[in-house]
């Protein structure tokens, strides 16, 4: 899938703080880690222009296309534990749950 147009950001009145490069594709059965800090020495995407807080606060999924943006996804999550994240379970549909280290590719 070619994440041309989506983008990340910390904020619903301030969509794509981070946009994903044309070229970004996300292959079928993957998952795709983002770093939002400024810490650029591990590989990847980072999103330089926010960070999120480990006392919680939200991330937000949107398209843009010429003429509209729209929200695709969003999670509102609490306190964070060190080193682990957050997805849906089942994959990708469920509700947003603590992921173990066995459940993220």
């Amino acid at each position: 899938m070619s994440l041309n147009g989506y983008g990340l950001s910390d904020s619903t009145n301030t969509p794509l703080k981070f946009a994903f490069p044309s070229t970004a594709v996300l292959p079928a059965n993957s998952r795709l880690l983002v770093w939002c800090d400024a810490a650029t020495n591990a590989p990847g995407y980072h999103a330089l222009s926010f960070s999120l807080g480990a006392k919680g606060e939200l991330v937000a999924l949107h398209f843009r296309t010429a003429t509209t943006t729209s929200l695709v996804d969003l999670v509102t999550f609490g306190p964070q534990l060190t080193d682990r994240s957050i997805g849906r379970l089942p994959d990708g549909t469920g509700p947003w749950a603590l992921i173990n280290r066995h459940q993220a590719r």
